[in-house]
């Protein structure tokens, strides 16, 4: 079903009724649903239906632009806490004494950067 029309079927003794309406034209009803097609093909509701369609993409539009901020957020608080990360592993503190644990570790972290 059209989302623009809305057709109402009553039951009225033993009568049946369907009503065709366009959100264009509000409080219109059409006789029939021949003159509700032919008034799909009119100027008027053209422009309504490019104008509910252009609506639609601004709306989905702006959600997009909230998501790509959001997402921008969160890449840069992640890459200062990778930063953070790096950092504190580039300056970690050895504990003294033992002279051949250090220059291993010294050779780890150079290697380390090597590969990036």
């Amino acid at each position: 079903m059209n989302p623009m029309n809305s057709q109402n079927t009553s039951t009225t003794s033993m009568t049946r009724v369907r009503v065709v309406q366009c959100d264009c034209n509000p409080g219109k009803t059409y006789a029939s649903t021949q003159s509700f097609h032919q008034h799909l093909t009119t100027h008027r509701h053209e422009a309504f239906a490019l104008k509910e369609r252009c609506r639609d993409l601004q709306r989905r539009l702006q959600a997009m632009e909230m998501r790509w901020k959001t997402s921008t957020h969160t890449i840069h608080v992640l890459r200062r806490k990778c930063d953070a990360l790096e950092n504190a592993l580039t300056h970690l503190e050895v504990p003294d004494g033992d002279e051949e644990e250090e220059g291993a570790f010294e050779d780890a972290m150079t290697t380390v950067q090597e590969e990036r």
